[in-house]
């Protein structure tokens, strides 16, 4: 909330945000910093009451995405080849392995593991899973990325699925 307040007109950004992403679309305020990405999105669910599937789209970038992605959001990560970008903070991503059927097999932060690189979104079936998922993390660490959810419900079982993203522009790179 203080950074809109700050750097931004709320009501631009929320139009601005219908029109390029999804008129279904809501910008939720929180009131306090968090400690890490896994805390601001249990914020956010706990704050808006959601059920369901959510997808989460990191704020430092842009990409874009098939549309039929988005009607039936299912455990996912939207990631693109590097070898296809001409300027990538390559340190500063996060990774994944997949398989032949494009289900994901492992996820590393900030470590290249392979050619593909979550570009910031990611796609889970079900919210209250998110949150299972990340209140265990958050109780042994308070620095917990998306990625590291992932990591923990790709070793409890479930299936994550790559999803092929396209036109990544990096808000964080020199460029």
């Amino acid at each position: 909330k203080k950074h809109i307040e700050k750097f931004c007109d709320r009501k631009l950004l929320l139009d601005t945000l219908k029109k390029n992403i999804s008129s279904r679309l809501e910008l939720i305020e929180l009131e306090k910093p968090t400690s890490c990405q896994a805390e601001t999105v249990m914020l956010a669910i706990k704050k808006k009451k959601i059920n369901g599937s959510i997808l989460i789209k990191d704020c430092d970038n842009k990409f874009s995405i098939e549309d039929k992605y988005l009607k039936n959001i299912e455990n996912s990560i939207y990631a693109i080849n590097i070898n296809t970008q001409d300027l990538v903070d390559a340190k500063n991503k996060s990774y994944i392995e997949k398989n032949a059927y494009n289900n994901v097999i492992n996820i590393v932060e900030k470590k290249i593991i392979s050619d593909f690189f979550c570009c910031g979104g990611y796609g889970f079936k079900s919210s209250k899973e998110f949150q299972l998922n990340a209140r265990f993390l958050l109780k042994k660490s308070k620095d917990v990325y998306i990625s590291h959810v992932i990591l923990r419900m790709l070793l409890n079982g479930n299936q994550f699925k790559y999803k092929k993203a396209d036109h990544y522009l990096d808000w964080g790179t020199l460029r």
